[in-house]
């Protein structure tokens, strides 16, 4: 005797419908167990992400870069109108005058580029010494 199995996509809609519908509710019931178990395994195996990432990063450079240029490209209009609104509101912050840790004065747009001379490193070394002394 042969069993004839018949498709029937209703069915299989419905019963994936369901799946679903559990799962939401499963995890709305649970969440904070699941998300606690989650934060308590990366914390357990940083390492081991860290290198799994990394691994990632260098096998797919190329598609990483792809991606990035793609959504920057996809995204370029709505960059610009962003700048456009708040032109002014990102030069005074650009402009905003701000204190080095090694105690110079300058704008936050300059900072980063401050922080690699060597007249803050210098200040730094003569801080960290006079604090060691202390």
């Amino acid at each position: 005797m042969i069993c004839k199995m018949t498709y029937n996509p209703e069915y299989r809609k419905n019963q994936y419908l369901k799946h679903i519908e559990y799962y939401k509710t499963y995890y709305e019931d649970n969440r904070d167990n699941i998300l606690e178990k989650s934060k308590e395994y990366r914390k357990e195996n940083r390492e081991k992400i860290a290198e799994q990432r990394k691994k990632y990063r260098e096998e797919n450079l190329d598609k990483i870069k792809e991606k990035s240029k793609a959504e920057y490209l996809r995204n370029i209009e709505t960059y610009k109108k962003y700048y456009e609104d708040n032109r002014e509101k990102i030069k005074e912050q650009q402009n905003e005058k701000v204190s080095c840790e090694c105690g110079c004065i300058l704008s936050r747009n300059h900072l980063s580029r401050h922080r690699k001379t060597d007249k803050h490193k210098k200040k730094m070394q003569e801080k960290c010494s006079i604090e060691n002394k202390k």
